[in-house]
């Protein structure tokens, strides 16, 4: 395998013969080494000639090159030094993005699946993980970041105040908002196990049982954005693959999962109204940031959840910082929503 864009390896994976397959190459196994859908006599023919499939075949992602590359440059080289954390950019409920299609996703510290092999045993060393995908497999802390979240399950659940919520309503909540479950993808994602809340305050400050990735943000973010429009408040089921190449030709894919209703419309403009405003060109949006303490050293995490324009969201963007706080993760995701902006303007 050649690698032309390391950065995607959050997405992409690797495929090796000494230690296995990833992300993308795992999951599209099949049709990259052009053995899905083969006539059974071509594949006879092939095996004999050349000892499998002559080519594979292609797929067509929503990832677009330039936000990648951003959103890994700005994780790993950014002004903090080894950086840990994760980004993502969703594109929601537009002509060109009509569902959750993710045009970014990066994780760092990562790696260059050019040389997986002879950098294996450092990469397994390392004390900071970076064959982990933080974006789609790490579970963080919410702290406030789910300050929405808990404004709409009020609402639903006709309390003044999510601080009102009842531990058998904080339950409920999470179950319909799908936070016990890993979010439906072509990639590996997990998600946190069910649990009865010991204490339903502590829940809705973010500061219990619940853990969350990124990606599960991503796609909170992305229901509340819908709201009024195709999808209403109903979850986007993000997207990676659109298209798959077959020997007939290419053939559509739709997103894995199907859209879910969360929430009411009511509900989904309550939680917005957790974001302040912020105007930075050629957009006015919405941003949340929240710093959390996490765990028995009390980490420091850094959240930043971010939709625009603020009027009718086209664009979401979630940032994780470890050993940080939310100003550092908010001027990540304010450069990648430029960098959205500058994608759009050159369409």
């Amino acid at each position: 395998r050649e690698y032309p864009l390391p950065a995607a390896a959050p997405v992409v994976g690797y495929d090796s013969l000494s230690f296995g397959q990833t992300g993308l190459e795992a999951a599209l196994d099949g049709v990259l080494r052009g053995e899905e859908g083969r006539d059974p006599a071509r594949a006879w023919w092939e095996n004999l000639l050349f000892g499998g499939p002559e080519v594979g075949l292609d797929a067509a992602l929503t990832l677009d090159a330039g936000l990648q590359q951003a959103g890994m440059d700005a994780l790993v080289f950014g002004s903090e030094p080894r950086r840990r954390g994760a980004l993502g950019v969703v594109g929601v409920g537009t002509p060109t993005y009509p569902t959750g299609e993710i045009l970014a996703l990066a994780s760092a510290p990562f790696f260059d699946p050019n040389t997986l092999d002879s950098d294996w045993d450092k990469l397994r060393a390392d004390p900071d993980s970076p064959l982990l995908n933080r974006a789609t497999q790490g579970r963080y802390a919410p702290g406030s970041i789910l300050r929405p979240l808990w404004l709409a399950a009020a609402h639903d659940l006709g309390r003044a105040r999510p601080e009102d919520l009842t531990p058998d309503e904080v339950r409920r909540a999470l179950e319909a908002f799908g936070l016990f479950e890993p979010p439906a993808s072509e990639l590996e994602t997990t998600a946190s196990e069910p649990f009865y809340p010991a204490d339903a305050q502590q829940e809705v400050a973010g500061e219990g049982q619940l853990t969350i990735s990124p990606l599960q943000l991503a796609l909170l973010g992305a229901m509340l954005a819908a709201d009024g429009r195709r999808f209403r408040t109903a979850s986007p089921a993000l997207w990676l693959v659109t298209r798959r190449q077959t020997f007939a030709g290419w053939q559509a894919i739709a997103p894995p999962g199907n859209p879910a209703q969360r929430c009411s419309p009511a509900a989904a403009a309550a939680g917005r109204s957790a974001f302040s405003s912020f105007s930075d060109s050629p957009w006015d949006g919405l941003e949340l940031l929240a710093t959390v303490e996490s765990g028995p050293q009390n980490q420091s995490l850094g959240w930043y959840l971010a939709m625009v324009p603020a009027d009718r969201p086209r664009f979401v963007v979630v940032v994780l910082l470890e050993n940080s706080d939310g100003a550092a993760a908010a001027e990540i995701g304010r450069e990648m929503l430029r960098r959205v902006a500058g994608t759009e303007a050159a369409r």
